[in-house]
């Protein structure tokens, strides 16, 4: 048997066999609203925060077959636009391909991304999605040109349209890159739309 025992300030741990008796004393420090309040505290907050991951576990959105279309995209390190394809693996996640074509100042570049996406349902035709991606890319700089590979993630929120077949998203895109002149994390938002079926 096991048995917590919440009074006179300790938390007392029991556990019985048939060969032995243990007991475990804990001490539990004063709380301004009371021991029982502060435990009954503890647990609604534990009770709130495990229903919300299981209702974003088992609320999975339903991701589209394919998708094609474009994100536009602006950052910190490069603006441009990408064509963008994503393939549904499942309901609840798919995999999106991009390949992008940027510019700022002096600076050009042309990269393929990969991101895999888990997916969630919102509300109606709302979704958010969340994964780990990465990153090859040509950069081609005002006097030098480097191969540059990244590693980051996307998250973001998307409508599908419920008579149309169309897909509209807002994400956001941080990925650290690792060599060449625009090295370190890069960070932006990006509007897409695609065509889906």
């Amino acid at each position: 048997m096991f048995l917590i025992d919440l009074t006179h300030h300790y938390i007392i741990f029991s556990f019985t066999s048939e060969n032995s008796n243990h007991r475990t004393k804990v001490a539990f420090p004063e709380s301004p609203m009371g021991n029982g309040k502060l435990i009954l505290f503890i647990m609604k907050k534990l009770f709130l925060f495990f229903t919300l991951i299981s209702i974003a576990a088992f609320a999975s959105a339903q991701v589209n077959s394919f998708a094609l279309g474009a994100r536009l995209y602006g950052g910190d390190n490069f603006n441009g636009a990408e064509l963008s394809f994503q393939k549904g693996l499942n309901n609840r996640n798919r995999l999106e391909l991009d390949a992008s074509f940027g510019s700022k100042n002096d600076n050009a570049r042309i990269a393929l991304i990969g991101i895999y996406h888990w997916d969630w349902h919102l509300m109606g035709g709302f979704s958010w999605y969340l994964g780990p991606g990465a990153s090859i890319s040509y950069d081609n700089y005002e006097y030098d040109s480097s191969i540059n590979i990244g590693l980051g993630g996307q998250i973001g929120i998307e409508y599908n349209f419920k008579d149309l077949p169309f897909l509209i998203s807002l994400d956001t895109r941080p990925i650290w890159d690792f060599l060449g002149e625009v090295n370190g994390l890069g960070w932006g938002g990006a509007l897409g739309l695609r065509f889906a079926w």
